[in-house]
């Protein structure tokens, strides 16, 4: 009744392969986490800040227009 030591290749891979597969998981966190999500909030705050001078400059053109409009106006009550 001696048993057998010699075990499979498949019996030996299926802890070691568990074992890569959470480290793989907890590498792929570890990078979201570091990289990628600092990066997100960077984008997040680049585009708000775009958002906010793409306001201003669209206010700073219909004043631009609302200006002219008058100028064009005095011109035409000068002349007349």
């Amino acid at each position: 009744m001696v048993q057998n030591s010699i075990t499979t290749p498949a019996e030996n891979k299926t802890p070691a392969t568990l074992i890569e597969l959470i480290a793989i998981i907890v590498a792929i966190i570890l990078v979201f986490w570091f990289f990628i999500k600092p990066k997100m909030a960077a984008v997040s705050t680049e585009r708000d800040l775009v958002q906010q001078q793409q306001q201003t400059y669209d206010s700073v053109a219909k004043d631009k227009a609302d200006l002219l409009s008058l100028i064009s106006k005095l011109k035409q009550a000068e002349t007349n």
